[in-house]
């Protein structure tokens, strides 16, 4: 009676036959993942500290999966509790239930087409056992290729731990990088909050601390899966209709958020920007020293900002590393204590960079404008060292340092294949 219910106020709410059918698709599996979710068992181990791993950047929380322990990356720019991606040409899990098609919204591309489709996981660490918990698989099309030389936790597995995983709507954690450990609360745990400051935020389906720059506040998505340090939109959108005649028209305008913000000492740069559910984003982006960020009482914070084509606010690990962090879903609370100095991270941002592309080492990133190197050459050879797969991570860590190009003897050759 509830699906011929639901099906019944479609029919009214949609006029096409093919939008219909996409939503009664996308209800019959909303209500299969509700049926699956029925027979989970979740326990947390509420106060205690438990060690996570912090590579490259990166939140790994120690797992086991059928008798085995992987490494999960912890990206809280995944809603679900546990996504796992698989390549685009492989095929789904046999034990993956109730396949569709749908999109998804990313905060560098709009919508992306996807596969996806429901499985039971049973994860277990220190802090939590899930037993039959309700995860995602997806497959984009557009994941046609994977990068090489990233940690040896992140290649452990392709599945990812996501924001509904933990803290839980009704719980809190202290996430403390000063000493690599997660504690999960509960509501009713009474935590200290002594050498925190409470930070202006905001709850929904996602997590956002609210910072100013150059005295303009803004809401940064709190991301974990995100290397860099705060990313803003060049532009933002937003539709103006009016009615002509008894007719609704609308047209996209433009507000050119960067122009606020612009600085003689910007730079514009291109290629491989980052990775997101919708595979490599290749893009043209403005990066900004600064230092006119400022979060409740702590101001004069300076760091690299990406200005780039995206569609909102993201704090990434490069700021959210820098500060031990009390996150009270429950409660709807933010807390934050700066642990050390934000550094100076311009060799993080060269202006050159490389990556492991397939088999070959290419240049991925590369000021605008500049015509010495073509973007996504082959890097054939590095101080008379020719490039091979034994080398090849070596070589990409080497060039990458700062000033790798200059103070490195380089022989390039011509990009073999579109990216």
């Amino acid at each position: 009676m509830k699906k011929v219910l639901l099906y019944s106020t479609i029919c009214i709410l949609f006029c096409s036959c093919k939008s219909f059918w996409r939503a009664v698709k996308q209800i019959d599996y909303i209500l299969k993942e509700d049926r699956m979710d029925k027979k989970t068992e979740i326990t947390y181990h509420y106060g205690t500290k438990f060690p996570f791993v912090l590579n490259g950047g990166s939140i790994f929380i120690p797992c086991k999966m059928n008798d085995t322990t992987y490494f999960l990356f912890y990206d809280t720019g995944m809603g679900n509790a546990i996504n796992e991606i698989i390549p685009a040409n492989a095929k789904f899990p046999k034990e993956c239930k109730k396949k569709i098609k749908s999109s998804i919204g990313t905060p560098t591309t709009r919508y992306v087409a996807i596969k996806k489709g429901l499985k039971h996981y049973d994860i277990k660490s220190d802090f939590f056992d899930f037993k039959k918990i309700v995860g995602e698989v997806k497959s984009v099309s557009s994941d046609t290729f994977m990068l090489k030389c990233v940690s040896e936790n992140a290649n452990s597995n392709k599945i990812f731990l996501g924001l509904y995983a933990f803290p839980k709507r009704e719980n809190c954690m202290f996430l403390n990088f000063s000493d690599t450990t997660v504690t999960p609360l509960n509501a009713d745990d009474i935590y200290d909050t002594t050498g925190f400051i409470l930070v202006k935020s905001k709850f929904s389906r996602k997590i956002e601390v609210c910072l100013t720059v150059d005295s303009i506040e803004y809401d940064f998505f709190f991301d974990t899966g995100f290397d860099g340090f705060l990313s803003l939109p060049q532009y933002k959108e937003y539709r103006k209709c009016s009615k002509v005649k008894g007719k609704t028209a609308c047209t996209i305008h433009k507000d050119l958020q960067y122009e606020k913000h612009k600085k003689d000492s910007d730079i514009s740069i291109s290629g491989f920007i980052s990775i997101d559910i919708s595979g490599i984003v290749i893009d043209t982006l403005i990066i900004q020293q600064t230092n006119t960020i400022t979060m409740s009482d702590l101001d004069s914070i300076g760091g690299s900002i990406y200005y780039q084509k995206s569609r909102m606010p993201v704090m990434g690990m490069q700021f959210i590393s820098h500060f031990d962090w009390i996150i009270d879903r429950h409660n709807k609370k933010i807390y934050a204590k700066k642990i050390k100095d934000i550094e100076d991270i311009e060799s993080y941002f060269n202006h050159y960079r490389v990556n492991v592309f397939d088999t070959t080492l290419q240049i991925s990133l590369l000021p605008v404008g500049k015509t010495e190197y073509q973007l996504f050459s082959v890097i054939d050879s590095v101080n008379g060292e020719k490039v091979n797969a034994d080398n090849i991570c070596q070589m990409k860590t080497l060039l990458n340092k700062k000033n790798g190009f200059k103070d490195n003897e380089i022989v390039v050759l011509p990009p073999h294949r579109e990216h």
